[in-house]
């Protein structure tokens, strides 16, 4: 697939995933809402950009940054992380589904830079 059918995966499916809509789009991935209908709960997938450098060592190396980062979130517990759900291709697109996390739900949850360590804070005159 291409840049320009990666980012117009609405309305399909991703192995057992339907796409719902696109919500976010950043250098490596798209992220879309989805729906997983064997358990009937709403998910984010993560589906990788292509590889566009057409170099086979790039494209290799860009494939275990994309699911080291699925393994090692898979492997963390904490608020402000989502839950892996799963990871692996499907039309020879790399994505891994996770928690949905609702603006709501976000909010609640994340409490920004006056909860931050205070080494993250600017220090005051």
């Amino acid at each position: 697939m291409n840049l320009t059918e990666i980012e117009n995966l609405e309305g399909s499916a991703l192995g057992k995933y339907q796409i719902l809509k696109k919500v976010g789009a950043g250098n490596m991935a798209t992220v879309y809402m989805g729906h997983d209908p064997f358990i009937d709960r709403p998910v984010a997938i993560k589906v990788a950009r292509p590889d566009q450098s057409g170099e086979a060592e790039a494209s290799e190396f860009y494939k275990q940054l994309f699911f080291n980062e699925a393994q090692t979130a898979g492997l963390l517990k904490h608020p402000n992380i989502t839950a892996i759900y799963d990871a692996g291709t499907s039309k020879s697109l790399r994505m891994h589904p996770e928690n949905h996390i609702r603006p709501a739900q976000f909010s609640q949850t994340h409490h920004g830079p006056r909860h931050s360590p205070a080494c993250w804070r600017t220090p005051r005159q």
